[in-house]
């Protein structure tokens, strides 16, 4: 969202705080976006609270003693990057929504098909656990670990334009892969590896990588590694490890070459990474 937009916005959300304030404090309030969401600037796991709790307890109700001035960079100043998908929905809006014809599905693809679509630049979205992703994957393959969360970093991280080849495990729900795209416009995906990842190893070699503990980044062979911090830059500040480079996810691309030794990632749970 632009500055041409964000100020205003934040101007009218302190004009709409003032008047909540004149309600009781035992007045229930109910937030439309969970906490965890990146339109919510919640940071506990409470689904509401009250006007009391809110006046005694956020600060952005303490600031806003100080003027609405003070408010609005206050506001601003504690937001972090949001979704690149955020951009799409006023297009979207003012076109109108695709509509399905049927439920969308999740088509199997032959390892050979797959092949193909990667040298055509397809997207291949690994749904594994990220454990399971780093003991083997796709070269090139984006791990996205399917939870409540995975339509987000696919929306952020993917481009809907190009078709997406899913590698999934056979304990997931295609069901909810699918219905979890559609919500962030990928709504025609290329179809599932015929199998998974086992039909990819048989015939041809899977990469692998692994999980670090974090005593190794001070006491084993990984304390000289560089180490890039992929939070937003306000979890950053809060704390990070020593001489850590924060480079927000979105923005990692071609940071890798510049470090002087093995990257290694780091984030603050698996709701905050894909």
């Amino acid at each position: 969202m632009s500055p041409e937009m964000t100020v205003p916005l934040a101007r009218a959300h302190y004009h709409s705080l003032q008047l909540l304030m004149e309600l009781p404090d035992e007045t229930l309030v109910w937030p439309a976006h969970g906490a965890g969401s990146f339109c919510s600037a919640a940071s506990t796991g409470e689904r509401t609270t009250t006007i009391g709790r809110e006046r005694a307890t956020n600060s952005l109700l303490q600031v806003e003693v100080d003027g609405e001035d003070f408010f609005v960079d206050a506001l601003l100043g504690s937001l972090g990057k949001f979704p690149d998908y955020f951009l799409r929905p006023g297009d979207v809006n003012l076109r109108g929504p695709a509509v399905l014809a049927a439920a969308p599905t999740l088509s199997a693809l032959s390892l050979e098909k797959v092949v193909e679509f990667q040298d055509e630049v397809a997207q291949i979205v690994d749904t594994h656990r990220a454990s399971d992703f780093a003991a083997g994957h796709i070269p090139g393959s984006l791990s996205i670990a399917l939870r409540p969360v995975f339509a987000t970093w696919l929306g952020w991280l993917a481009d809907p334009r190009r078709p997406v080849v899913i590698v999934c495990s056979s304990d997931q729900d295609p069901d909810d892969i699918v219905w979890a795209t559609a919500k962030v416009g990928f709504d025609t995906l290329a179809g599932e590896l015929d199998g998974g990842l086992p039909a990819w190893g048989d015939t041809t070699t899977a990469m692998a990588s692994s999980l670090i503990a974090a005593g190794r980044l001070v006491r084993g062979a990984e304390a000289s590694a560089s180490v890039i911090d992929v939070r937003q830059g306000t979890e950053f500040s809060a704390g990070h490890i020593a001489d850590a480079r924060n480079v927000e996810l979105a923005g990692l691309g071609g940071t890798f070459p510049n470090c002087r030794a093995a990257p290694l990632s780091s984030c603050a749970d698996t709701e905050n990474a894909p």
